[in-house]
């Protein structure tokens, strides 16, 4: 006995892979307003940690003579500045309104911008900061001991300090490319539902 054509069709319509459901705009209103929210709490973060880092620079200023670690730190500060200023410029949540094109093309807008941001900072906007904090950390090297502990001692902790604070500029680039890999998984991901 056959099967019956019809039923066959049935049963293969059936088994076939489901279809990714379309998305709508108000889905996409809702992750684009996350994602404002997401990188203005970002900013807001940056925003405060670079008044305190500067604040913390300008005491250095205050603080240690010799004009190699006045100099670097001022450098350092006008890094900051720039940085943050480039953050306002570039890196900013802009509220995604309008039609359905309108709401969408933002959207992508925006995750390209930041991804942009992240990709490049490493080079960049972070070797900027390198000429200042070299100034820093060669004038306290060749400063006399201070506050009375040996000389060999002092240098220890500078040597120490330069190894912390190049691994934490490592942790800073790897944050950013891992941020950017989000970001372009975050794009293709918005890619294929406009395309499905």
């Amino acid at each position: 006995m056959t099967a019956d054509p019809a039923d066959t069709l049935k049963a293969l319509w059936q088994t076939q892979e489901q279809e990714i459901p379309p998305v709508t705009l108000d889905e996409i209103r809702a992750k684009a307003a996350a994602f404002e929210r997401k990188i203005r709490r970002r900013n807001l973060r940056e925003y405060i940690g670079t008044a305190v880092a500067a604040a913390i620079f300008a005491f250095y200023i205050w603080l240690f003579p010799g004009w190699m670690i006045k100099l670097g730190s001022a450098l350092t500060i006008l890094a900051l500045g720039w940085t943050m200023w480039r953050l306002h410029q570039r890196g900013n949540a802009r509220a995604a309104g309008g039609d359905a094109r309108t709401v969408v093309d933002a959207y992508r807008d925006a995750l390209v911008r930041q991804y942009r941001g992240a990709a490049a900072f490493w080079r960049r906007d972070l070797p900027l900061f390198l000429p200042g904090l070299i100034l820093i950390y060669v004038g306290r090297y060749r400063q006399d001991h201070a506050g009375g502990r040996p000389l060999d001692l002092d240098h220890t902790f500078i040597i120490l300090g330069g190894v912390i604070g190049l691994l934490m500029l490592a942790i800073v680039v790897l944050v950013s490319l891992l941020g950017a890999a989000r970001l372009q998984n975050q794009i293709n991901d918005l890619d294929r539902m406009l395309r499905g």
